[in-house]
């Protein structure tokens, strides 16, 4: 089987819990890498959480980090995901 790549993006706003990326029914995804950039005027906080739906648990792997005008946060690590998650 042959893997496919995707670069996923979204703007998102204030509003808390904007849901970014969803793994598709009948296969499970890996995001190699998480970046986060602030590319507004002023400075924000951002909190990143992963919901696992067959577990019916949330992981919160960041909390309310500051991000400055123009910064970015980058996760290098892998991590995998199961059927909507």
């Amino acid at each position: 089987m042959a893997n496919t790549f995707k670069a996923s993006t979204s703007a998102v706003n204030s509003t808390p819990g904007t849901v970014v990326y969803t793994t598709p029914s009948g296969t499970s995804s890996v995001i190699h890498t998480l970046m986060i950039s602030n590319t507004s005027t002023v400075p924000q906080n951002v909190t990143v959480q992963f919901i696992d739906q067959s577990a019916g648990t949330t992981l919160r792997i960041l909390t309310g980090a500051p991000i400055p005008v123009g910064g970015t946060i980058f996760f290098p690590k892998p991590i995998n995901l199961e059927v909507g998650d």
